[in-house]
């Protein structure tokens, strides 16, 4: 792996200390987790966010001990109006849109907490972590992630967790991933009922009954688009990017960066 020589040359040209701009190159490499805060600890250290995770219904709280070196955060798709049979008609403004934030990391077993790169003092067993979170997923719990140094300090619930076993010092590696938490406005049955029958006597048609427009079958990227933002406009959600890539290898060199003028297949 290379050191960023070129961005310490620079920052110290900026007038910043040998010691900072050093930091600042290792956080730009391509140095691996462990080997980056290995550096990073033989240089004095340098300040490391916080990771919490807080279930709003029992106040049980995770710190993570590993934080995670890259965390994404992009904008979800708009919600849309819906009907739950056990919970009534729920409905969500259209045009809301909500974040989405993602990260892989790994839970650190036993061996590992007196590394440089664990925080020790929020060290837990990696099963209890993981039966924990997988808990809170099945139970739908609305939670808090409050991460320092960033703006990230949100409620949130729990779209997608993965983990696996890996090495032998009882380490878990994970992916997860939050959908931002939306306050809901639920109806219930009678209450839907009641405002479709005021619906019908005002004589104003339901928006069911209009005909709606054939799918798109094919779309055109232009300068600056990315498979996320065609999936969110095209599909009307940005998750469903891996399906047009899926039908498009041929074309697609980015996912992040199209080419203007490309032309895409879309699923129906």
């Amino acid at each position: 792996m290379r050191l960023n020589t070129n961005a310490i040359v620079g920052n110290i040209l900026r007038g910043r200390s040998i010691k900072t701009s050093v930091l600042r190159g290792l956080a730009s490499s391509g140095l691996s987790g462990i080997w980056r805060s290995l550096a990073v600890g033989m240089l004095g250290g340098m300040t490391v966010a916080d990771v919490y995770l807080t279930n709003h219904g029992t106040g049980e709280r995770i710190a993570l001990s590993w934080v995670p070196e890259k965390i994404s955060v992009k904008e979800a798709a708009q919600f849309q109006s819906y009907s739950i049979i056990e919970r009534g008609e729920v409905k969500v403004p259209k045009g809301k849109r909500l974040s989405a934030v993602s990260w892989e990391a790994v839970f650190p077993g036993e061996g590992r907490t007196e590394a440089s790169f664990v925080k020790s003092q929020h060290w837990q067993e990696p099963n209890e972590i993981i039966g924990r979170i997988q808990r809170w997923k099945d139970a739908g719990n609305k939670l808090h992630l409050l991460i320092t140094q960033t703006s990230v300090n949100m409620d949130v619930y729990i779209d997608s967790f993965d983990y696996s076993f890996e090495g032998g010092a009882g380490d878990a590696k994970y992916s997860i991933s939050f959908i931002a938490a939306e306050d809901l406005h639920i109806k219930t049955v009678k209450e839907a009922d009641a405002e479709k029958a005021a619906q019908q006597k005002s004589g104003i048609p339901e928006l069911s009954t209009r005909a709606s427009l054939p799918p798109e079958t094919s779309s055109v990227s232009t300068e600056g688009q990315t498979l996320w933002s065609v999936a969110e406009q095209k599909l009307g959600d940005g998750a469903r990017w891996a399906e047009i890539y899926a039908m498009n290898r041929d074309k697609v060199v980015d996912a992040d960066a199209l080419k203007a003028g490309t032309k895409l297949k879309l699923p129906a």
